[in-house]
């Protein structure tokens, strides 16, 4: 029995040390809990508090909890997020993008599937709008369901994709508008892409004709495939080559063609990409270019020649007063009208008048002769030139006319006009003469347009009288086509012409803003077209000019010329018109004389080009000594100096040498005249 109560009291024992491990294991196994959890809370507190996303719940549209990296994108902290009301956390969401948030919210918050991600514009407190991806959660907070967001700032991310797409649409607009075409093609001989440009080029209808269609189809000739490649090969990773391709519909083009090759990282040759130019009327074009260079000399030689004829006509000026001049003085002292003396007087008068309209044609040649412009009919003139023509031609030639009754008036004058036809009008004779033929003369009105004065420099787009003069002579040889307008170049023997003719109609023409073409066949005929400007048709009556006894005086003249022979001659021609004449060779000394004795003289007469001192520059001393002189300024030709220039400087009168002794005497019996009615 006491055995029995030794073991039991023995297992007591037993049992209460197992009841008491068992509390100690308890214990010390709910303190490692306690420790786990709180090392647990710690790490979520850190990680959340840490977190480089914005981390918010929002429970009922109140913010309930947010980590500091979300009062960092809000601008909030975080004391005023959590008394933020409802309508205040929908402002910090952009207004077009709320319905977008809080319908995903909604929808999480019931349980529906949204998108892992989404983007929207947040706005913070500042008001500073930010692009936010935001991810959301549901979760159950004090016994609730919230929505547990993780945002994260992409406004940099945004603004890099915005410029890329802006970018891209920047050169897929440059590359769609780019006039030269752009593609890109496989080495097996597929298109890959290509601008509109490149689709027109071919003449496919659009891009996806073309992508569906072999490259090789373009070709003009199978064999330039094989020549490309081997090219490419050749030249490395880019090459330009010249290609004869055809379009879709076959149609042939020339192509010059700048491309590259376009290789992997392991040098395997991926595509071909380049430009690709229509280079079909290139010849053309260069033709073009080459005319409008031919005729952009042929007007720089014009002028130059136009300037040395202007200096030519100012020297030949001053020769032909002393003859005509002296000539006039004899024939005035010389009392027998028929005397063998006189009959040659008179010849060599005439000669010079000749020679004298000779310098006018230099002088028109050239643009510079004094004009008298008006309105000018051509039907009249034309009527009128062919009348004193045909009075002249062979019966073998004949002249046939086609007149616009109703065509317009040129601004022109008339005498200029007159020397185009006749000069015209009798190559065209010279041309025929022998054989015979047919003289056609024809005026038209016409509208000239930009493709046509593009091709030539001289003339602008507007209404013209065009005026063609035709034959059916001997043509005019090539190398001679383009040398006919010039001074003195001539195909006639010496006897029958000076070369000056053509280049006369040049120059008047050029001077009344039209321009002259000529094409000519040998053996079949020549053809020349003038276009002259057109204005409004205007009656103009002509007014016959009067003829008057020759003026004479008893006034003082000063007369100042650098030419010892002009001032004899000029003061021989004054005195027999009864002035008392003074004379001066020289400019300075001329200044002298009138400066001691201002009140002698009664009228100065002056040449323009002159040593020391020129004309322009010796009236205005004058008149600075005496500002009511009377002054007459001649000159054989002067750039300086024109008729409207020398009276806005105080000159009364402008003369043109050579002097004849009518017009001088004219002249300064106005201005005396016109001084003494003062």
């Amino acid at each position: 029995m006491k055995n029995k109560d030794k073991a039991k009291e023995q297992l007591v024992r037993e049992l209460a040390a197992l009841r008491q491990r068992i509390s100690s294991m308890e214990a010390s196994v709910e303190g490692h809990t306690e420790e786990a959890l709180r090392d647990s809370m710690e790490m979520y507190r850190i990680l959340v508090e840490h977190s480089l996303q914005g981390i918010v719940i929002i429970q009922d549209t109140h913010i309930v909890f947010a980590n500091a990296a979300f009062t960092k994108i809000s601008g909030y902290t975080m004391d005023e997020l959590l008394s933020l009301s409802p309508d205040e956390v929908r402002a910090m969401i952009h207004p077009d993008d709320q319905a977008l948030v809080w319908g995903r919210f909604q929808d999480r918050l019931k349980g529906k599937p949204v998108p892992p991600r989404y983007e929207y514009r947040g706005i913070k407190k500042d008001g500073t709008l930010r692009w936010l991806e935001m991810a959301v959660n549901r979760i159950e907070f004090r016994g609730k369901y919230a929505i547990q967001g993780a945002i994260v700032n992409v406004s940099d991310r945004k603004r890099a994709e915005d410029a890329l797409l802006e970018s891209e649409e920047r050169y897929r607009s440059l590359f769609d508008r780019l006039s030269v075409g752009v593609f890109q093609s496989t080495p097996d001989g597929r298109f890959l892409n290509a601008n509109p440009a490149f689709t027109r080029l071919l003449g496919c209808p659009d891009l996806e004709t073309l992508l569906n269609t072999p490259v090789i189809t373009f070709y003009m000739n199978p064999e330039d495939r094989e020549q490309w490649k081997k090219f490419t090969e050749e030249k490395g990773e880019s090459f330009s080559m010249e290609l004869q391709w055809q379009k879709l519909d076959g149609s042939p083009l020339w192509v010059r063609e700048n491309a590259r090759i376009v290789k992997d990282g392991q040098g395997r040759v991926q595509y071909y990409e380049g430009v690709a130019e229509d280079i079909t009327d290139r010849n053309s074009e260069d033709e073009k270019q080459k005319n409008l260079e031919m005729q952009l000399q042929h007007a720089q030689r014009m002028e130059a020649i136009g300037t040395l004829a202007g200096g030519i006509a100012h020297d030949f000026n001053n020769i032909l007063s002393a003859i005509i001049g002296y000539t006039e003085i004899a024939l005035f002292h010389e009392p027998s009208e028929v005397s063998p003396t006189r009959q040659s007087l008179e010849q060599v008068l005439v000669a010079g008048e000749r020679a004298k309209d000779l310098v006018k044609q230099i002088l028109t040649f050239s643009r510079q002769a004094e004009e008298d412009r008006r309105p000018v009919l051509l039907e009249p003139l034309v009527e009128e030139t062919l009348k004193l023509l045909k009075a002249t031609l062979p019966s073998n030639v004949e002249i046939r006319k086609s007149i616009e009754h109703h065509a317009g008036c040129v601004m022109a004058d008339p005498t200029q006009v007159h020397q185009i036809l006749m000069n015209l009008c009798t190559n065209a004779y010279h041309a025929m003469r022998g054989k015979g033929g047919v003289l056609k003369v024809n005026i038209e009105d016409v509208e000239l347009g930009p493709d046509y004065t593009a091709k030539h420099l001289d003339i602008h787009p507007g209404p013209y009288i065009k005026l063609i003069i035709s034959d059916t002579g001997h043509g005019i040889e090539e190398n001679h086509i383009d040398h006919i307008f010039e001074p003195y170049f001539t195909t006639k023997e010496k006897t029958e012409g000076t070369g000056m003719g053509l280049a006369v109609v040049h120059g008047i023409i050029k001077d009344l803003s039209g321009s002259i073409t000529v094409s000519s066949e040998p053996e079949k005929g020549t053809t020349f077209n003038v276009f002259l400007p057109r204005i409004e048709v205007v009656e103009v009556e002509a007014k016959p000019e009067e003829i008057t006894p020759l003026p004479m005086g008893n006034e003082q003249i000063l007369f100042v010329d650098d030419e010892p022979s002009l001032t004899d001659l000029g003061k021989q021609m004054l005195e027999c018109l009864g002035y008392k004449v003074e004379v001066r060779t020289s400019p300075v000394e001329a200044l002298e004389a009138f400066r001691t004795l201002p009140n002698k003289f009664d009228l100065v007469i002056t040449d323009m080009t002159m040593p020391k001192m020129t004309g322009d520059e010796l009236v205005k001393e004058l008149m600075a000594i005496r500002s009511d002189i009377p002054i007459i300024l001649c000159t054989g030709f002067s750039e300086r100096i024109t008729e409207e220039k020398a009276k806005a400087i105080g000159i009364s009168a402008f003369a043109m040498k050579p002097f004849v002794i009518r017009d001088l005497a004219n002249t300064i019996y106005k201005v005396l005249d016109q001084e003494k009615e003062k």
